[in-house]
């Protein structure tokens, strides 16, 4: 490892830095050159994938042109929009409809039969736990919870005449509770009589007694249990939950069933409604309206989905149809809409009736008939083909931009010491030139742009179709024909459109305008393609010949396998070795320099010497 702390001259006064320094310099120009081939390489590579990114995007586009429903596209008028709109796809024919709205589609709903407060002046509060609340709901006669049994033990560890259960809400208890003096249950247990009532425990003259409390759970015995003495006592207590089920039809009439176990302890009335609305398969939405004190549940489908009985199905019991008060009898609403077109009378579960590739959509009833027109959308076919040759011109622009674009041959990319000399701004200057041109006359995009323009100016043989003008038929099998022609400017390579040309085109050729773009024989053949057919493969060919040569700008260095990829890592190797060689030599340089200062140190000792020598005889 070479020094970085050097110090030289010492003996000799010599700028031994300064000459090092001058002398690496001409050594490193071989370096030098080699670190400026590879960023004008990594400029090369950046700009061939700017260029890939630009065909990506425009593949994107030619392939929509691929399709025939671009040039499909239907337009529908409705001579009432109020009460029926229309979409129509690619396949439905021109035709018009006479449509009738019988009927529409409804929603299934219920909501709560009165009010679920007891007390309107204290009403419930939705956002505190249910079993907080359940003393200020209307129905006194639900069961909030599902009863547990128990046979719990208790080891006494201190004693004692005050003990809890491990459960409250206490229900049943037995008429006697077990105390076992010596703990291991050799000894028959002392008996203790049960009571729940303060002023009956007070009363009774059972020297063996026991006081307790239903709502804690807490056991207060006449006697003190001594250390040791296991209490045993089976009874049922409330867990706090309850369980109830919420059923309801999809559109193919299909039933689903949601079962829901709440914990009145620990959630709300708000968490039972988000619990209920969570669930996709139920398609409802419920809510609860403090002011109405009421709660609505709704069916987020239309139509009557379960034929001669309700769509939203509660049961007679249970919290839903107990506490919430949804009776199922006062369910709304469930109906399938009835239109009649070109007189056919179509039922359906949604206000959207297909029909004939043709999608009603009603919106309220009529009295009469009214018309709904289907016939070719010349505006979304015109903005297709429009939208696409601009996409076309913004590509072959840039190719064409880099392909003639000057080149700067005497601004090579700037070195450190360089860029340390200039300001921000001439570096900016400088590295506008050095990166101009680099693709001059490129092989690869000279090759891609010349099958752009053979593409878009070839003629597309077995068009069908075909209009008469001016008493010859016109066939749309080339973009000249159709209005898309070369600029004056022809060297461009980019297109414009004449609009009147190419909507009459659109009007009266719409099958040749299909054919011309997407024409795809049975031979695959290139030749016998549409124009977009044909400029898709050439977008994928001129793609793939670029990411060969620059690779993808998602390529890791250490996996780019590219053309330019290969020579980046072949001169980077050949910088390895050149640095590496240059640290050798400045490391002789200064040795060198080192052995010199150290020989010049000697003679001057050595003269030091002689001097004072000289000085003693003179002094004799």
């Amino acid at each position: 490892m070479i020094s970085n702390l050097r110090i030289g001259g010492l003996a000799s006064g010599i700028d031994t830095d300064s000459i090092i320094k001058d002398l690496m310099r001409a050594h490193r120009i071989p370096l030098t050159k080699l670190e400026q081939s590879r960023q004008i390489l990594e400029w090369q590579q950046e700009d061939y994938r700017a260029i890939n990114t630009a065909l990506r995007t425009f593949r994107d586009a030619v392939f929509n042109m691929k399709l025939q429903s671009t040039y499909m596209a239907k337009r529908v008028t409705s001579s009432d929009e109020n009460a029926v709109t229309a979409t129509a796809n690619s396949n439905a024919g021109n035709s018009v409809y006479n449509v009738k709205v019988n009927a529409l589609a409804t929603s299934a709903y219920n909501s709560s039969q009165g009010t679920l407060s007891k007390d309107p002046g204290d009403k419930i509060d939705s956002t505190k736990t249910l079993w907080s609340q359940k003393d200020k709901f209307a129905n006194t006669g639900f069961d909030w919870i599902l009863k547990d049994v128990v046979g719990e033990q208790i080891n006494v560890t201190a004693e004692g005449t005050v003990f809890k259960l491990a459960h409250d809400a206490i229900t049943t208890v037995p008429s006697q509770i077990s105390v076992y003096p010596d703990g291991d249950g050799t000894a028959a247990p002392d008996t203790y009589s049960v009571f729940t009532d303060q002023t009956a425990y007070n009363d009774s003259s059972d020297p063996n007694k026991v006081l307790l409390d239903m709502a804690t759970g807490q056991m207060t015995f006449s006697n003190t249990i001594t250390a040791g003495s296991v209490i045993t006592a089976d009874y049922s207590y409330n867990t706090k939950t309850f369980k109830f089920s919420l059923t309801t039809y999809n559109q193919e009439h299909q039933a689903h069933i949601a079962e829901f176990t709440i914990d009145a302890n620990t959630q709300s009335l708000n968490d039972v409604i988000n619990l209920i609305n969570a669930d996709d398969k139920l398609e409802v939405t419920v809510f609860y309206d403090a002011g109405a004190d009421k709660v609505s549940i709704s069916r987020n489908i239309t139509g009557d989905n379960n034929t001669g009985g309700v769509e939203i199905g509660v049961g007679t019991t249970g919290f839903l149809a107990e506490v919430l008060q949804i009776n199922e009898a006062n369910e709304q609403g469930g109906t399938d809409a009835s239109a009649t077109i070109n007189g056919i009378t179509i039922t359906r579960a949604t206000n959207n009736i297909s029909f004939n590739n043709v999608t009603f959509n009603l919106k309220s009833e009529t009295s009469s008939f009214i018309t709904v027109s289907v016939d070719n959308n010349t505006d979304a076919v015109f903005n297709s083909i429009k939208d696409f040759i601009d996409k076309y011109n913004s590509v072959i622009e840039t190719i064409s931009n880099k392909l003639y674009e000057e080149r700067y041959r005497d601004y090579l990319p700037l070195t450190d010491e360089q860029r340390e000399e200039l300001t921000d701004d001439q570096i900016n200057k400088w590295t506008e030139k050095a990166r101009s041109g680099l693709l001059r006359r490129d092989p690869i995009l000279s090759d891609i742009y010349s099958r752009f323009r053979m593409t878009m100016s070839a003629v597309v043989p077995g068009v069908s179709g075909g209009y008469v003008k001016d008493g010859k038929t016109v066939y749309s099998d080339r973009l000249s024909a159709i209005g898309i022609t070369t600029t004056a400017d022809y060297m461009s390579g980019k297109l414009v459109i004449d609009e009147n040309k190419l909507r009459e085109a659109i009007e009266k050729d719409p099958q040749g305008i299909l054919d011309l773009f997407t024409k795809n024989p049975d031979t695959k053949e290139y030749s016998e393609m549409g124009i977009a057919m044909r400029l898709y493969e050439d977008v994928n060919y001129g793609m793939e010949r670029l990411i060969d040569k620059a690779g993808n700008a998602s390529d890791v260095k250490l996996v780019d396998n590219s053309f330019i990829g290969k020579e980046i890592k072949e001169i980077d190797e050949r910088i390895d070795t050149w640095e590496d060689r240059l640290k050798q030599l400045e490391d002789r340089y200064y040795r060198q320099f080192t052995a010199m200062e150290k020989a010049i140190q000697q003679m001057n000792s050595q003269s030091m010497w002689l001097m004072q020598q000289f000085g003693m005889y003179s002094q004799q």
